[in-house]
């Protein structure tokens, strides 16, 4: 929490719902784009992020960093 990854935004957009669902919209975001290793909630906007660069304080933040696991066929 309270915490951003500055700049390599790929996309953003406005949230709807209450906290969790706002959370889910943008995790639904980036599960959806190659590119997306990371995302941050901000004031209710998603911030879909190709890196998770230095972590930074910022006040009403959520960052999250997205990790994948490859299945073996």
């Amino acid at each position: 929490y309270n915490t951003d990854y500055p700049g390599s935004d790929i996309a953003n957009f406005k949230a709807t719902g209450d906290y969790n669902s706002m959370l889910g919209q943008c995790c639904d975001a980036c599960k959806k784009l190659l590119d997306c290793s990371a995302y941050v909630l901000f004031e209710d906007v998603c911030y879909i992020k190709s890196a998770s660069t230095e972590p930074v304080a910022k006040n009403g933040a959520t960052a999250t960093i997205v990790t994948t696991t490859t299945i073996p066929a």
